[in-house]
C-alpha cells in the first residue's frame, strides 16, 4: 500500500510537498510513509486519498489485495460483476493505534478514480481503546454497526452508549470518537461515504 502512495503521487504529477500543502502532513513524515519507515494514522490515510482524488480502498488496492478475492475483478465488478472477498483475504490497514485493528471489506475500489466510494471497514477495539485517539471529523458521513462489544461514542457536547445491532451515524464535520467501554474486544462495522 505505502508503495502505492508514491506511486499515485507521481501519477498525479505530484511533488512530495504539493502534496504536504495538500493534506497539511509534512514532506519528512509524507516521505517517511512513502519509504515505509511510519505507519499512517487512519486521518492521514484519508487526507492523502482526499489530496489524491481516490478512494481510501484505492490505497490498499493493490495486487496482494486483489489476489484473495473471487469473482470478477477489475473495472468489470461493480458494473452487473461480483466480487467476494473472503475472511482470510482481508487487508488490515497499517495504522499507528495500540489496541485497533482496522480491516477493509472492499474486496476493489467501487468507482475507479473517486474520492466519494462507500468504503467499509470492520473496526476491532480493544477494551479501553479508542477508534482514533483523539476526537476527529470527516468530509464525508460515517454510518457504524456494533457487532459486538460496548461502545461510547462521544462527541462534542454528548456521548451515546451503543451496543450490538445499534447503528448510528455520524455527519461531516462533527468532532467524535469510539470508546470500547466493556470488558471484551468490541466490533463495529463502519460504512463511510
Amino acid at each position: 500500500m505505502l508503495e502505492s502512495i508514491r506511486e499515485l503521487r507521481r501519477r498525479k504529477n505530484f511533488t512530495l510537498r504539493q502534496l504536504s500543502e495538500k493534506t497539511g502532513y509534512t514532506v519528512s513524515f509524507l516521505s517517511q510513509l512513502e519509504r515505509g519507515i511510519k505507519n499512517p494514522s487512519l486521518d492521514a490515510l484519508r487526507a492523502i486519498a482526499q489530496a489524491l482524488d481516490v478512494s481510501l480502498v484505492s490505497l490498499m488496492n493493490n495486487s496482494d489485495y486483489t489476489a484473495g478475492s473471487r469473482g470478477e475483478t477489475g473495472d468489470d465488478a461493480g458494473e452487473g460483476g461480483f466480487c467476494v472477498l473472503p475472511p482470510d483475504g482481508r487487508r488490515t490497514m497499517p495504522i499507528d493505534l495500540p489496541g485497533v485493528r482496522y480491516q477493509l471489506l472492499n474486496a476493489q475500489q467501487l468507482a475507479p478514480g473517486h474520492a466519494g466510494d462507500v468504503t467499509m471497514v470492520l473496526c476491532t477495539l480493544q477494551p479501553g481503546c479508542s477508534s482514533s485517539g483523539k476526537m476527529v471529523s470527516h468530509l464525508y458521513t460515517e454510518v457504524c454497526f456494533v457487532i459486538a462489544g460496548r461502545i461510547r461514542a462521544l462527541r462534542a457536547g454528548g456521548e451515546e452508549l451503543l451496543g450490538p445491532g445499534d447503528t448510528i451515524r455520524v455527519t461531516p464535520g462533527v468532532l467524535h470518537d469510539f470508546y470500547n467501554v466493556g470488558d471484551a474486544p468490541a466490533v463495529v462495522l463502519a460504512v463511510t461515504f
